[in-house]
């Protein structure tokens, strides 16, 4: 089944998007979370929530270091923030 399942996720027409597609798309939407100022905790926690659709998506996300720069410091436990940092590399905070 696990076969399957892996299969049918390589044909899905999102499946063949380029890494870079993908990351432009995952960082529009954790710019779209960010804008709700009231809600700052969600902003922080869609990153975390697009890494774990799939694999794949985990391999993009993480490889994509611009999704991890937005740190909001009053809304998130300090080791989220300590892996964000690591996960954000050298991108300006």
């Amino acid at each position: 089944i696990l076969h399957l399942r892996k299969t049918f996720n390589t044909l899905a027409p999102i499946a063949v998007l380029p890494p870079e597609t993908l990351c432009a798309i995952f960082s529009h939407a954790t710019d779209i979370a960010s804008r709700d100022a009231s809600n700052k905790a969600a902003a922080c926690y869609s990153m975390i929530s697009i890494s774990h659709v799939c694999k794949h998506w985990r391999e993009v996300a993480l490889g994509c270091p611009i999704l991890w720069s937005t740190l909001h410091f009053d809304a998130m436990p300090p080791q989220c923030i300590a892996e964000f940092l690591r996960r954000s590399q050298e991108v300006p905070l």
